[in-house]
């Protein structure tokens, strides 16, 4: 008998396979918490969007002292126009960001990724609705405000 060192075809064969099959089921596995976290990520930027976009108009609002609504075309594009303490704001929607306008001209970015933002007056009470949308994922939140200056 010889003295045979090493491996045969078939013995690398079956390991080159089994090796395969690990290093494509960790792949996978990789792949796959990978998507989850980068969606994960795009969901938590649009809920901080639409909430800071939601925020600034309750806030600013509530203490709004007379308040005008303008929807362009579809509602989805509302300009709101209100004063507070004798000096009128806007905040109207461009190019997927909430701005503010203040008194002296000034414009200003309140939030990004903003789709949408409309706003229904009821008697006292302002219904505003924001969408954010990024990457196919969208976010909408609702909220009502009741100016105390009305």
């Amino acid at each position: 008998m010889r003295d045979e060192k090493g491996v045969t075809l078939i013995e690398l064969l079956i390991s080159v396979t089994i090796l395969g099959m690990i290093m494509a089921a960790t792949n996978a596995f990789y792949s796959s918490g990978a998507r989850g976290w980068a969606d994960g990520n795009t969901r938590a930027e649009l809920q901080q969007s639409a909430r800071v976009a939601m925020d600034e108009l309750s806030n600013e609002l509530i203490w709004a002292s007379d308040v005008a609504i303008t929807a362009n075309g579809s509602h989805s594009n509302t300009a709101i126009t209100y004063k507070k303490n004798s000096r009128t704001y806007k905040f109207l929607l461009q190019d997927g960001n909430l701005k503010i306008e203040l008194p002296d001209g000034t414009v200003t970015t309140v939030a990004n990724n903003i789709l949408s933002v409309q706003a229904v007056s009821t008697g006292k009470i302002i219904e505003l609705t924001v969408a954010a949308e990024k990457q196919g994922r969208q976010v909408v939140l609702r909220a009502k405000v009741s100016p105390r200056n009305l």
